[in-house]
């Protein structure tokens, strides 16, 4: 009705649905009217359609099972729900929710198979879409070799004849010179300004991103605490912003850990990049922790190997989310296990967040240099951070740190 608000309108005919349902009940009745309890049903399996649309697939999820509490045969909320699922990423549940529907009826039955086809199809379009970026890939690649080699085969030398025969060429393939590889220097570490990081559409809030405080662990000279809730946000930005990146709307942020520190006891504030960047309209991290795992694991709750566990929200500002999940693993055993979700195998960024890149076993170096070829494949941004240390205020500039068994 004109200028009423959709959420206290609905709001409303929840309050109006209790209501109803107090005066409807007898003394000597227990039970809810049904009326009340299907029309409640109704307006959650609404409010899920509702959310649905502005892809807030957490909270539609959540009014689905609220609808099916009251009512576990709807229909509408089951068939809701399995979609909420499948795009948090869930397909297990997802699919258990369509044999839930298949028990409901011919009807039902129909639209479980009608979803699972159109599952079938967004899985061969993302299918389709990556084969023809690796034959494009490869194509280029095929290119550049036989251009290679075209110009290796006319590269000859003709000379007159000396045996009386005047303009007799002789081609002699030359010989290919002996490639010099420069030795490996530490990186120059180079103080910036925060003028260097000013670009059009990253809105900074200077007074928070350029405080000590985000970056200092301690006073004094100290290694820098791995994961700050704003430092690591920061810096991914600040890379962006160094490297006049552009940052699309909707991005895969695959974010590379080593030490099996996921989930977090203090995670990171991705709330930041949302703020920052007004453009940004939805945020998917995911977290893959390459470390080793220990043959006894510490107590407490362990993340489980090899499996990705369901995306969840991380920050929200008005209608754009920031979500992240977790994986514990190899980046090829990510992959392979990921290959049949292409939002969030096919990462438009990447930071690899203070993981070393050396190893302390021959196994451990292989598994760093698998998942930096496998990432440079894919041809997104690589956005490296290295632990450091913080110098006094006034002091000198600290270089790179690293542990005594690098």
């Amino acid at each position: 009705r004109g200028g009423a608000h959709p959420a206290a309108a609905l709001g409303g005919l929840l309050q109006a649905a209790a209501a109803a349902a107090e005066a409807g009940r007898g003394h000597e009745r227990e039970e809810e009217d049904v009326r009340v309890v299907e029309l409640r049903a109704t307006l959650y399996s609404n409010l899920a359609l509702g959310h649905m649309k502005q892809r807030q697939w957490r909270q539609a999820l959540n009014f689905c099972e609220e609808a099916l509490h009251d009512q576990p045969k709807n229909q509408k909320a089951l068939y809701r729900k399995a979609d909420c699922l499948a795009e948090l990423g869930s397909w297990t549940d997802a699919e258990e929710a369509l044999v839930k529907l298949e028990s409901l009826g011919e009807e039902a039955t129909r639209l479980a198979a009608q979803k699972r086809e159109a599952w079938k199809r967004r899985w061969k379009a993302a299918d389709d879409k990556q084969k023809k970026m690796w034959s494009a890939a490869l194509a280029k690649q095929q290119k550049a070799a036989e251009k290679e080699k075209e110009a290796a085969e006319s590269s000859v030398t003709v000379t007159n004849g000396t045996n009386g025969t005047n303009g007799t060429a002789a081609k002699t393939a030359a010989k290919p010179k002996a490639v010099v590889l420069p030795a490996w220097a530490p990186p120059k570490i180079s103080p910036m300004c925060v003028f260097d990081l000013r670009r059009k559409g990253i809105e900074w809030v200077e007074n928070e991103d350029f405080d000590d405080k985000v970056w200092r662990d301690s006073l004094g000279r100290s290694p820098v605490s791995s994961y700050y809730r704003q430092a690591m946000p920061l810096a991914l930005l600040a890379a962006t912003a160094i490297a006049d990146m552009d940052i699309e709307s909707n991005i895969t942020l695959h974010c590379i850990l080593d030490g099996n520190t996921a989930p977090f006891a203090e995670p990171h504030d991705w709330g930041i990049l949302l703020t920052r960047l007004p453009h940004l309209k939805s945020l998917m991290v995911v977290y893959i922790d390459i470390g080793s795992v220990s043959e006894k694991p510490a107590a407490g709750a362990q993340m489980p190997y090899g499996t990705l566990l369901r995306p969840v929200e991380e920050a929200k500002h008005g209608d754009r989310v920031a979500h992240s999940a977790r994986f514990l693993g190899t980046y090829k055993e990510f992959r392979e296990h990921c290959m049949e979700l292409p939002g969030i195998v096919a990462p438009q960024l990447v930071l690899w967040a203070d993981a070393p890149l050396f190893g302390h076993s021959e196994q451990e170096l292989a598994t760093r240099v698998e998942a930096l070829t496998m990432l440079a494949s894919q041809g997104a941004p690589i956005v490296i951070t290295q632990e450091s240390e913080i110098p006094e205020h006034g002091g000198p500039t600290g270089g790179p740190w690293l542990p005594d068994t690098a």
